[in-house]
């Protein structure tokens, strides 16, 4: 299954029944217990807004509820695009 997962980009739709089958082994080998309590997603769409977050410049933690997040408000710019 590693193998298989090597050559392919993570967002490849081939990639996420095998990421499924590595984490069901993963868990059923317990070779470390999970200490988090959930995971949460977050996105920033540069639709609208420019100077925000991305991968190349992770300057504070992406949550909005946290209150780091006032650096991304404060820097972020309008695009000038239109909904």
């Amino acid at each position: 299954m590693l193998d298989a997962l090597k050559p392919l980009a993570p967002e490849d739709p081939k990639a996420a029944p095998l990421y499924m089958q590595a984490y069901d082994e993963f868990m059923r080998a317990a070779p470390s217990v999970p200490v988090i309590q959930t995971i949460y997603a977050f996105y920033w769409d540069t639709t609208y807004w420019k100077n925000g977050l991305d991968q190349n410049s992770l300057y504070t933690v992406p949550f909005n509820w946290w209150g780091q997040f006032l650096l991304v408000t404060i820097k972020a710019q309008p695009t000038g695009q239109k909904a």
